[in-house]
């Protein structure tokens, strides 16, 4: 057991909710996904990408107690079932998180008195994604730039309160133009445009592909043009890795 190694999930230490990871998880490879055709009169098949399986990330855990192990263990659970903050982090790798889809229990826990046991699999999307791609970057009208320190292109959120037409252009990707009355934000990973609140869309305000707002890894220019008012206009790049 490495006593200063510890997980961080649904917003918690795994020590603040009573157990302990037992050793650092394997982190699986990101594995692609290709549909193989054969034709005939052709040597080897044709692949297609079509994307990525998931991460399959297993934690083993075990946990002590001098009351009702039941008792404590139906505590875990709740921790692992009931998810508010779907980031997995680990303590030797503080700046990356992993964004979890959904928590897999055993049946049964392995128990010797007041010690128990178990091994938890988080299915997580198939990209680890960077701490400090999380902060808001403000940008400016006219050309702006941005580094992309993944390893794979990212999904950005921009958070626009203008009136007026406001039209965006990534590198050499078509023109995305957004009809802005006072606010609103775009969800590239989403593919979802609203105002201040998810339940609030607008998509019909949006002309354009969200994928041309996909950021390129390594060096992006972001141009800005407003045909109105802008007070301010933010992104979360979202930075991600293999």
């Amino acid at each position: 057991m490495y006593k200063d190694f510890y997980s961080i999930f649904n917003g918690f230490k795994d020590k603040d909710i009573g157990i302990e990871t037992i050793k650092r998880p394997n982190i699986p490879t990101t594995i692609p996904i290709f549909n193989s055709l054969n034709i005939k009169g052709k040597e080897g098949s044709l692949n297609e990408f079509v994307g990525f399986e998931d991460l399959k990330i297993q934690v083993d855990y075990n946990f002590y107690s001098l009351k009702k192990i039941n008792d404590i263990w139906r505590n875990i659970k709740n921790w692992f079932l009931n998810i508010e903050d779907n980031k997995l982090k680990f303590s030797d790798d503080p700046d990356v998180f992993y964004k979890v889809k959904k928590v897999i229990l055993p049946e049964n826990i392995e128990r010797c008195k007041t010690i128990g046991r178990l091994t938890v699999t988080y299915i997580c999307e198939p990209f680890c994604y960077l701490e400090e791609g999380l902060q808001e970057i403000y940008l400016e009208k006219g050309e702006n730039y941005l580094y992309n320190f993944g390893t794979y292109f990212s999904k950005p959120i921009f958070k626009i309160n203008a009136e007026g037409i406001v039209t965006l252009k990534i590198n050499d990707k078509k023109i995305v133009t957004a009809n802005v009355g006072q606010n609103l934000i775009i969800d590239t990973a989403l593919e979802l445009s609203y105002k201040n609140e998810i339940n609030s869309i607008r998509n019909n305000l949006l002309k354009g592909r969200y994928k041309d707002l996909f950021f390129d890894v390594g060096d992006n220019l972001i141009n800005i043009n407003v045909d109105g008012r802008l007070d301010s206009i933010e992104v979360i790049p979202n930075w991600r890795s293999y």
